[in-house]
This record gives structure tokens, sequence and C-alpha cells, in this order.
């Protein structure tokens, strides 16, 4: 025995990144490694354990992306029965993210190339192969909180200078739109700012934001 409590929640929700066997379980996510079983900090864990459907916990998949050092889980939420969002950990950075995506079946680099998945209406798909999924809209994500001397100081935010990569080597013509967010408390209606759009000549912005909670879309 080398742990308790650290159950696999279904089949198919293990796998291997870096040497180093990852699975979650029915309230964690956890890693084998040389000093045994260690509990992974989830910064997103109410959206995984919440919001999934417990009565098809054999659906979660695990899919490891040893491109990017990313391991994600791909499970249903609510009442569906198939998987419909994720959770992915960057095991470098330590950093996680969340979202939806239909993903049932899942291969990491093989001599097929870049990893491989399966959604729920049976097409196969390659993943890390382009920088645009067809007919997807205007892709975008959302920061979470953050906040100055743990919430303790207002903060004001008169200058913005962008930092981007402006698309592929030799290329320069993508242009971004970002939205500011401000809050004084949690729970409270966000103020607004923008949306800004940046290009690679845009050299600062001026949001003029207040608050003691600031995101970044």
């Amino acid at each position: 025995r080398v742990g308790s409590g650290c159950g696999l929640i279904g089949q198919h929700a293990g796998g291997v990144l870096a040497n180093e066997v990852y699975w979650c379980g029915y309230s964690n996510f956890f890693k084998l490694s040389g000093g045994g079983v260690e509990t992974l900090p989830c910064t997103v864990w109410d959206f995984v354990f919440q919001n999934i459907n417990r009565d098809a916990v054999d659906k979660v998949r695990c899919a490891p992306n040893s491109v990017f050092n990313e391991i994600t889980w791909h499970f249903p939420t609510g009442t569906n029965t198939e998987n419909d969002s994720y959770a992915k950990l960057n095991i470098i950075e330590g950093t996680w993210d969340y979202g939806l995506l239909e993903r049932t079946a899942w291969v990491d680099v093989s001599v097929l190339g870049s990893p491989i998945g399966t959604d729920t209406g049976g097409f196969i798909w390659q993943h890390e192969s382009g920088n645009a999924v067809s007919g997807s809209g205007n892709p975008s994500f959302q920061t979470g909180w953050w906040a100055i001397s743990e919430g303790q100081e207002l903060a004001f935010v008169d200058y913005v200078i962008p930092d981007f990569i402006w698309g592929t080597f030799g290329t320069t013509g993508a242009s971004i739109d970002i939205t500011f967010y401000s809050a004084d408390h949690p729970g409270d209606t966000p103020a607004s700012y923008g949306p800004y759009t940046v290009t690679q000549q845009t050299e600062f912005l001026t949001p003029r934001i207040r608050g003691r909670l600031m995101s970044m879309e």
C-alpha cells in the first residue's frame, strides 16, 4: 500500500507524463513520484469536482500532451453522460486552466505525430498542428482575479504595455481585443474597460482602472 483515499475515478483517468504517473481520484488529482502519492494543488477544484457527473465518472479521460508538458482530464458535467469539459495542468509552471471541449479518447505524441483525440461525434482531431479551428469564431480566454497585498489595497492601473508574439515566425499581422474587469469586493458586478484592439504597433494602453480585484479577457 502506497496511499489511501486516492483511488482512480475511472479506468482511463490516469496517464504518464515525464516519467511520472498522474491520475484523477474521486475528490482530488494525484501524482505518484519517488516520495509516494502526492495530492496536486488544484486552483480549479470547484469547476471539476462540484460539476462532474458522478453517474458517468467511468468516462473521465486523462490526456497527456508531452509537446507542452501538459496533462488534461476530460470529464462529463451536470447531466451529460459524455465528456464536455476539461481541466489542464502545466507540470512545469504548476498552472491550471479549464474550459469546454469534447474529447472521449486520446493518444499522446506517437509515430502519427502530435496528440490525437476523438469527440462525441466520432470525429478524430490532431492537436497542436495549427493556429485556429475552422468554424470556431473568435476564441477567447479570461484570467482569474488578481489583487495587491491579498486584496488589502486598492489598485490603480493607468498604463498597460502589451507584450505578445504577433504570429508564427516571420508573420506579425495578428490583432487582439483586450477587455479589463475590476471589482471592489468578491461577488460585485465587475466594471469593464474596453475592448481595446491591440496590434504590434500599439505601444501602450491607458485604461485607468481602479479596483481591489482585476481580471483580463
